[in-house]
């Protein structure tokens, strides 16, 4: 089985890392200031994988308004939706 890479924006990338489990991993800056990727997700669908990055997306951005709120819904399902439009499973 290949592996499959879908950069969903410049903060976060989902693998099939086999047949069974989609991780996904968010960009970060470690002590020495380089950037790495580490795993914050492990999940046995897609679906799953796709609804937690959702999730995270908005609970860690800094929303004050209920506009704030739909603009980052609206931010992240585009990003999630414009990443999976790029890849045939």
């Amino acid at each position: 089985m290949n592996k499959v890479v879908i950069d969903i924006n410049e903060q976060y990338k989902l693998k099939r890392t086999d047949k069974y489990n989609w991780v996904i991993e968010e960009k970060y800056t470690n002590t020495k200031g380089n950037e790495v990727w580490k795993n914050v997700g492990y999940f046995p669908r897609i679906d799953q994988a796709a609804r937690f990055l959702f999730d995270k997306q908005i609970n860690e951005s800094d929303i004050k308004t209920l506009k704030g709120i739909e603009k980052a819904v609206m931010s992240s399902r585009k990003s999630i939706m414009k990443a999976f439009k790029r890849i045939e499973l």
